[in-house]
């Protein structure tokens, strides 16, 4: 923790100057964390220099007492017995891995010059030579939006009322252990390269009009009278080369408000009774994204826990939906000229049980996959994406790619009934998948807008932090990497998941 503290520039001298105190006091260098990694592997990967030499030399003395005490041990220089002691993460990494990958070059020159086992090969099976040529050398900004609007958004009155029937709780706080300008998980050098925008622009009142009725909006009009005339404004014409837009939601909760705007995106009829002598009657229902062939230019997939809160509960995790589905499961056409397997093991095959709540067949494909629980079902989420829903999106080949992400799913937030239970080390694969996809459909475009999660508990160091920083740092990381089926092949022929 000493080591992580230094990933925000303004505690790098802290971070030096604690792990100092703490190997005086004894402290053991090869400690593992969560990730089983030591202070070393994390001095290499935020790129603190002065640190991972200060862990060298003190790793080098320790090595030294440790051989003069031991007169039969083999003849290993001390330094190269340290490293090695340090060894690999559960990615197979070697601290010269994490340098190399994060291009981080004061720390590469010292690694350099200490003879490093450059022939380990990580759980990917590759060398730190493979590491640096897949970081790439050039320059990758990512933007991170943080208008100040965003501080103001309070759902309801607060404290919300925390009784069973009441969704999760606002959680305003989440942003001060993300932006805070010297405690921001998001402001430090870990999160990688990124520039900030929180001056925020005003929305044109014809997109507003695509996701709220007019009696609505115009309602906030009468109020604030600073909105501009409908009629000058664009609407689905500025769509840029932009078409087949694909949403992906990975909150432990069901995205099933995304669902229900991705479903009316398709013209449908809804059904009103009327007290007059004609009985009923029926409205079209339509909010088109483009035009009346949506149904082929939208994907929504959603990952979330699905089941009771508690074994014998009635109550389900919020909002009660999400259970395993596919509206489109049949429409296997494109598929099979894409030639990429869908679910090739037949595991997420629809329940039954509400699937897909009313996405019919001819509205945009909407795939859900409920995970049960309680329980850590890390794998199975895993495999949720790799075999299901990553190779649906790019038989979609989207234009542009939109992610709802949620950070409730992690093992130490409380607010998921232990549902899912995975880690920072699952959401950073998660979206590094989805960035290869994004390389090789839409050219690299893609947005991500925070939505759940509530372990902030310890700031920057919260799961909730690491998490986010996690997801942004594999979204501004500068590879040209493009996705191959033939990774999840592999990985499904080991029996397993990759999880580096």
């Amino acid at each position: 923790m000493a080591v992580c503290m230094g990933s925000h520039p303004s505690y790098e001298r802290f971070a030096l100057a604690a792990s100092s105190l703490l190997l005086d006091a004894g402290a053991v260098p090869f400690e593992r964390d969560d990730w089983g990694r030591t202070a070393l592997h994390w001095a290499a990967f935020l790129g603190l220099t002065d640190v991972a030499q200060l862990l060298l030399l003190r790793g080098q003395q320790w090595a030294e007492r440790e051989a003069a005490q031991d007169s039969d041990a083999p003849a290993i220089p001390p330094l190269q017995e340290f490293q090695a002691r340090c060894g690999c993460d559960k990615a197979g990494n070697t601290a010269l891995h994490l340098a190399a990958r994060h291009r981080r070059e004061g720390v590469l020159h010292l690694f350099l010059r200490a003879d490093p086992p450059l022939r380990v090969r990580n759980r990917a099976g590759q060398l730190a030579a493979h590491a640096a040529a897949l970081g790439g050398c050039q320059a990758c900004l990512t933007l991170v939006l943080a208008p100040p609007e965003c501080w103001q958004h309070h759902t309801a009155p607060w404290p919300r009322a925390r009784a069973s029937p009441e969704p999760p709780p606002e959680n305003v706080g989440r942003l001060t252990a993300l932006t805070h300008p010297t405690l921001g998980a998001l402001r430090g050098a870990e999160a990688g390269p990124v520039l900030w925008d929180e001056a925020g622009k005003r929305v044109a009142l014809g997109d507003l009009l695509r996701v709220h009725d007019w009696s609505y909006v115009r309602g906030i009009q009468r109020a604030c009278e600073d909105l501009p005339d409908p009629g000058v404004v664009g609407g689905p014409t500025e769509g840029r080369g932009v078409a087949r837009v694909a949403l992906l939601d990975f909150d432990v909760h069901h995205g099933n408000g995304t669902e229900a705007c991705v479903v009316r995106a398709a013209p449908s009829l809804q059904r009103v009774p009327f007290s007059t002598p004609y009985s009923e009657g029926t409205f079209p229902v339509y909010k088109p994204w483009l035009d009346a062939d949506d149904k082929d230019n939208i994907f929504f997939a959603s990952v979330q826990g699905f089941g009771p809160k508690a074994e014998g509960m009635n109550a389900y995790v919020y909002p009660g939906s999400g259970a395993t589905g596919d509206n489109r499961i049949a429409d296997d056409a494109a598929r099979s000229a894409a030639g990429i397997a869908e679910d090739p093991d037949a595991e997420f095959l629809p329940t039954g049980e509400d699937s897909v709540g009313a996405a019919p067949p001819s509205a945009p494909r909407v795939i859900d996959v409920g995970i049960g629980g309680p329980g850590t079902k890390v794998a199975l989420w895993r495999r949720s994406w790799r075999d299901k829903i990553i190779p649906a999106l790019v038989n979609f080949r989207p234009d542009f790619i939109f992610i709802s992400a949620g950070f409730d799913a992690h093992r130490k937030d409380e607010i998921n009934f232990r549902y899912i239970g995975v880690t920072e080390r699952d959401f950073e694969w998660l979206t590094d998948q989805l960035v290869q996809v994004a390389n090789l459909c839409c050219h690299g475009r893609i947005v991500s807008v925070l939505e759940g999660g509530y372990r902030i508990q310890g700031g920057k160091v919260s799961a909730f932090s690491r998490s986010v920083a996690a997801h942004v740092r594999a979204l501004a990381d500068d590879h040209r990497m493009e996705w191959d089926p033939k990774a999840a092949e592999v990985g499904r022929a080991g029996g397993g998941v990759e999880m580096g």
